[in-house]
């Protein structure tokens, strides 16, 4: 059976705190064929989970009360059972509508595939002046020292096949995981792609 004919399982993981106002937006969007959502919650206070349930009554909830974006998104990982597994904020800069291309990619083959605002396609409207310059720094270093010629690293929407986790250890706790996922997989000589998205800015509240 081809790659392009089987049948693969998906899981989303998405990490909140206090985003009651932005996670609904966010459900809403997830495609039919994923099967599983894990919303990972930092003991949320504004009922996040509630407005989470009340979108998708199936939803999978892990309570995680340690703190870091890189905590909770280990967590869900290791509580799902899809073939591919997709990492999403939950503040609306990321659309669920543009999942489909990552996971064409893992279907034709590749390990883990990042999304990057810098392709053609992609774009940002939430990058300042100091987040660029911290970007390009990082990229430059990790494209260097990889002999890689990537577009973006610090970027939190990517896919993997989940077999990526029984070969490259996770253990950063907070939004380093998302360069961390990227190095260590390069560095296990998994297959890497990129995809061009759009980072939009969050629509309500702020980062937690």
């Amino acid at each position: 059976m081809t790659a392009a004919s089987k049948f693969y399982s998906v899981t989303v993981v998405i990490p909140t705190k206090n985003e009651a106002q932005n996670v609904g937006w966010v459900l809403e969007r997830v495609p039919e064929y994923v099967e599983e959502v894990i919303l990972v919650d930092a003991l949320s206070t504004d009922g996040t989970v509630a407005r989470a349930r009340e979108i998708r009554p199936t939803i999978t909830v892990i309570e995680e009360p340690r703190p870091g974006k890189g905590r909770a998104l280990r967590t869900g990982f290791e509580a799902a059972r899809g073939d591919f597994v997709v990492a999403i904020d939950a503040d609306c800069s990321m659309d669920p509508n543009e999942i489909g291309p990552y996971l064409s990619l893992l279907k034709s083959g590749f390990d883990l595939v990042k999304g990057s605002r810098y392709m053609e396609g992609g774009g940002s409207d939430d990058l300042t002046v100091l987040r660029r310059v911290g970007n390009a720094g990082l990229r430059v270093f990790a494209n260097t020292l990889y002999r890689t010629s990537f577009s973006d690293l610090c970027y939190g929407f990517f896919a993997f096949r989940r077999s990526l986790l029984r070969t490259v250890p996770l253990d950063a706790d907070g939004f380093e995981i998302e360069a961390q996922i990227f190095l260590r997989a390069k560095r296990a000589g998994l297959r890497i792609s990129e995809v061009p998205t759009f980072e939009a800015q969050r629509m309500y509240g702020t980062s937690s």
